[in-house]
């Protein structure tokens, strides 16, 4: 899923999460291969309608590049017109959208330097990734990271719980709360490494993702 889209959710996640019809969409998202049997019962497995809902929105996220349009198509084919014209009716440039071909020959035609950028993350495998944490992410994060943006991103997508996120928070200055934050990641998984990717490009923090990925 492309960075911008993948805000977009986020943004709109209160209104996601409040007037989803959960049932429906699981169903149209299960027909059309979108959703595996084990995303179902993940699902299902939460107790509330706002809790399932956060669910599916996280596991949307985390699986195939066009799962947003087959999200917003879903939406369509539910009659939920209102959160329909929500994610239609609004954009969120990409850095470098309107770049062409030639002026950036690397990239493949329509593909954008976030998504190009974010697709050298995913060649990597965990320990290749948490390598380049370590090597690249801690010097910089210390020193520059905007945490407020990316732990509220992070949150919102799923990645940080509550109460770690207030472990983070409770970090007396912002050099602490960066380091509590690198200790984080340095635990997480790889979808939710890559969720950091993309949540440094959506919140305008691309240079710390490019200079984490400078020698890849």
């Amino acid at each position: 899923m492309e960075p911008s889209e993948v805000a977009l959710l986020t943004k709109n996640r209160p209104a996601l999460v409040r007037g989803m019809e959960t049932e429906a969409m699981v169903d149209e998202l299960a027909a059309a291969g979108v959703l595996l049997r084990h995303h179902e019962n993940q699902i299902a497995s939460k107790q509330t309608a706002d809790a399932k809902n956060r669910e599916l929105l996280q596991i949307i996220v985390t699986i195939k590049p066009s799962a947003f349009q087959q999200f917003v198509a879903a939406l369509k084919a539910t009659g939920q017109d209102r959160l329909l014209e929500l994610l239609q009716g609004q954009s969120i440039p990409t850095h470098g959208s309107t770049s062409t071909q030639a002026s950036h020959p690397q990239l493949s035609p329509g593909e954008t330097s976030d998504s190009a950028l974010l697709h050298k993350f995913e060649k990597l495998n965990e320990v290749q990734f948490k390598d380049l944490l370590r090597k690249n992410l801690y010097p910089l994060i210390t020193k520059e990271l905007d945490n407020g943006q990316i732990l509220s991103y992070l949150h919102a997508q799923g990645v940080i719980d509550s109460f770690n996120l207030e472990s983070i928070k409770a970090g007396t200055t912002s050099h602490d709360k960066n380091h509590l934050l690198y200790t984080f990641l340095t635990k997480r998984p790889m979808p939710d490494l890559l969720l950091f990717i993309s949540g440094l490009q959506a919140t305008n923090q691309k240079h710390i993702a490019e200079t984490l990925g400078k020698d890849l």
